[in-house]
C-alpha cells in the first residue's frame, strides 16, 4: 500500500520486433533506481512490450494496458517512445505533476519538465527551441542508463 509520503512514476514504453526493446529496458532500469529510492513505479506498455522483454512481467511493476491511463495519476510520467511527442504530452500534464521524455533523436518538440537524451555527444543547444524554456535538459553519455551490472563490471 502507498503512504502520502511516497513518489510515484508512471513510464509509458513499448517493445516489439520492429521497435526492438531499448526503450522498455532503459525505462526498467530507471524504474528499478527510483524504486531503490523509495518510489512506487508502474508501467504502461502494450501486450506485445511483455512478450518482447519478458523481464517486464517478471519485476514488481503494475502494468497497465495504455488505453487505460486515462485515469491514472502520478508525481512522474516517464515516455520513452518514438510514436508519442508534443501533443501526447500536452494532454499529459493535467494528470502529471512533471514529465520526462528519453529521446535520442533531437529533431521534434517536447512538452516536458525534463528531457533526456544519453546520445555520445548530445548538446543541450541542439534541444534549445524544442522544449520549453523551463525544462532540465541531460544531455550526453554522462546521463547513460545504465544497469548496476554494468557500473560493477568498470570497477573489476
Amino acid at each position: 500500500m502507498k503512504n502520502n509520503n511516497t513518489k510515484t512514476a508512471l513510464f509509458r514504453c513499448d517493445a516489439s520486433a520492429h521497435i526492438g526493446s531499448g526503450h522498455v529496458y532503459r525505462c526498467l532500469t530507471l524504474a528499478d533506481a527510483l524504486t531503490s529510492e523509495g518510489w512506487h513505479c508502474s508501467f504502461s506498455s502494450t501486450k506485445e512490450s511483455e512478450h518482447t522483454v519478458p523481464a517486464l512481467s517478471h519485476r514488481q511493476y503494475n502494468i497497465i494496458p495504455p488505453e487505460n491511463i486515462e485515469n491514472i495519476e502520478a508525481d512522474l510520467l516517464v515516455i520513452d517512445h518514438y510514436d508519442l511527442g508534443y501533443e501526447y504530452e500536452t494532454l499529459q500534464r493535467q494528470k502529471f505533476k512533471k514529465i520526462m521524455v528519453v529521446e535520442d533523436l533531437a529533431d521534434r518538440k517536447h512538452n516536458c519538465d525534463i528531457l533526456l537524451d544519453q546520445t555520445y555527444e548530445r548538446s543541450p543547444n541542439e534541444y534549445q527551441n524544442l522544449v520549453p524554456k523551463h525544462c532540465k535538459l541531460l544531455c550526453g553519455a554522462e546521463y547513460a542508463i545504465l544497469r548496476p551490472q554494468f557500473s560493477l563490471q568498470r570497477e573489476a
